[in-house]
């Protein structure tokens, strides 16, 4: 049997061996693992190797592009700099030839100049020389002057001088009169340029629709009601309408008269819808007239919108725009005055663009320049300065309202669209086609105004302008004959055998003062006794007639 100290040395030993194998085991665990993790630790330095060379190579290769990319850069900016330099060279070159010709250019004129400045030496010299003899010979003159004319020296030499003055006046006068002369053809000139190009290129407005101010009545009941003044419908028409209103059995028709174009527009139409639909109550006109007076209204505004658009014109007030639209109801020696403007503001632009002044501010003149003519009914004067005023009311601009107001010659023109609107208004009035007026009818009313203005004792000759818009009186010639149909005594003076002169009876010469009282009292004579349209002018001129011969 075991003791227990060998029992005890058995288990020490077997825990020792134990030991030593476990260690032994350890160890080459260990070594194994070790030799594992170097292995793995070379695999990754193998593949860490790899990917840095990898790595090194791609920006090795972004680094080539860049460069490359940088190169090619620097070669287009070389190439660029290049051709820009070339070009630069080339201006260059063309700046040295330009300046080689101005230099050749100013030694050209360097060289004229020297010989214009020999040229001009010459001549002072030469006048000079003139001079020195005109002196000596005015010397020479004076005393003989003095000793023929019983003058002093010193008058002799204020004579010489006074007549040295006049010859250079002279000389001066008709110098300018050839240079108006000739500016004057060529405005002529110029004028009929324009005037045919704007003529070719206008090819004229549609006349708007014209108003027949006679209504026929078909029915006989309602005729019979408007042939009687006293009747109920007559008497509430005239006070509705506040126009002359009659009837004619004869041409069985209705016809009305108002002094506004409105009122006898809307008084048209509102006979005409009476006439149509048979209305013989009275209690039904309010409602009618309403509605005529709503749609006329209507009417108007669309005109006067109408007119502006067609034009292009914007910014208009609308008590203007109102205005304008009134006149497609106003006739001027049956020419409808909407069509007119119209008409007259479509030359004004063809007319400024061909003198190259402001089209817009032309055509908007224009159309405006007979403006005064919607309310001539209400306010006495010229219809022009009646739309001068009207215009400035509204804050128009001054060569607007500068033209309208002298479209017509009634203040002086201060701008350049001023004669444009006056030369559109001839055109456009003065055209074939647009006043339609009998020519006997005319004639006669020409002959009428001849006959009534002669039969003032002042009146020498008269020249009727415009188409009878004007007369112009003359009340001062030297000599005149009798006017036909006139036994107004005349200057006339007769020479006598012996010399003498003998005089007739004359009638003295108004003075100043008296021209105008005369000219008032010629125009309330043909406001009395002749029937016209529109304003006749009466200009009252004082003649005086100084002639002088040149032998």
């Amino acid at each position: 049997m075991f003791t227990t100290l060998q029992a005890l040395l058995i288990c020490f030993g077997s825990g020792a061996l134990a030991l030593l194998i476990g260690a032994i085991c350890g160890f080459r665990l260990l070594h194994k693992q070790k030799q594992a993790a170097l292995l793995e630790a070379e695999e990754i330095k193998k593949g860490a190797t790899t990917k840095t060379e990898e790595i090194m190579t791609l920006n090795r290769q972004k680094d080539i592009d860049k460069i490359q990319k940088l190169r090619e850069a620097l070669d287009q900016e070389a190439l660029e700099n290049t051709t820009a330099q070339t070009e630069l060279e080339e201006e260059l070159e063309k700046r040295q030839e330009s300046v080689n010709r101005y230099e050749n250019a100013l030694e050209s004129i360097e060289a004229e100049l020297a010989l214009r400045e020999e040229d001009i030496a010459a001549k002072e010299a030469k006048n000079n020389e003139n001079r020195a003899q005109v002196a000596a010979l005015e010397a020479s003159i004076q005393p003989k002057l003095a000793e023929h004319a019983g003058m002093t020296e010193e008058e002799a030499h204020a004579y010489l001088v006074n007549d040295k003055i006049e010859r250079a006046r002279h000389i001066i006068k008709k110098r300018e009169f050839q240079a108006e002369a000739q500016l004057e053809s060529e405005a002529q000139n110029s004028a009929r340029h324009i005037f045919d190009i704007t003529c070719d290129r206008f090819s004229g407005i549609p006349e708007p629709e014209k108003w027949n101010n006679s209504i026929q009545v078909e029915s006989k009941p309602l005729l019979e009601l408007l042939l009687n003044p006293e009747s109920e419908l007559m008497q509430t028409l005239v006070s509705a309408l506040e126009c002359e209103i009659w009837a004619d059995s004869e041409s069985s028709s209705v016809h009305i008269k108002a002094e506004s174009p409105l009122v006898r527009e809307r008084a048209r139409r509102v006979v005409k819808d009476v006439v149509q639909y048979d209305i013989r109550a009275p209690h039904l006109l309010s409602r009618l007239i309403s509605r005529v007076q709503t749609q006329l209204d209507e009417d108007v505004i669309r005109a006067g919108k109408a007119a502006l658009a067609s034009l292009g014109i914007k910014d208009m007030a609308p008590e203007m725009v109102n205005l304008l639209g009134q006149l497609r109801f106003r006739l001027s020696y049956s020419q409808n005055q909407w069509h007119h403007v119209l008409e007259s503001a479509t030359l004004a632009g063809l007319v400024a663009a061909e003198m190259g002044i402001d089209v817009e501010k032309a055509k908007r003149a224009t159309i405006l320049h007979d403006i005064g003519k919607a309310i001539s009914h209400e306010q006495e004067g010229s219809h022009a300065l009646v739309g001068a005023k009207i215009l400035e009311e509204h804050g128009e601009d001054p060569d607007i309202i500068n033209a309208v107001a002298a479209h017509h010659g009634d203040v002086p023109p201060t701008s350049a669209i001023a004669p444009v609107v006056a030369l559109s208004d001839a055109l456009s009035g003065g055209r074939p086609g647009a006043r339609r007026e009998m020519v006997t009818a005319y004639m006669n009313r020409i002959q009428e105004l001849e006959e009534v203005v002669t039969n003032f004792e002042e009146v020498r000759r008269i020249d009727v302008m415009h188409a009878g818009r004007e007369v112009r009186v003359f009340v001062g010639e030297d000599e005149m004959e009798v006017l036909p149909g006139s036994n107004k005594p005349v200057p006339v003076s007769t020479q006598n055998d012996d010399g003498t002169i003998t005089s007739a009876e004359v009638v003295p010469i108004p003075s100043d003062d008296k021209l105008q009282p005369l000219a008032r009292k010629i125009a309330d004579s043909i406001e009395e006794k002749m029937e016209f349209p529109g304003q006749i002018k009466v200009t009252v001129i004082r003649e005086t007639r100084m002639v002088a011969y040149a032998r």
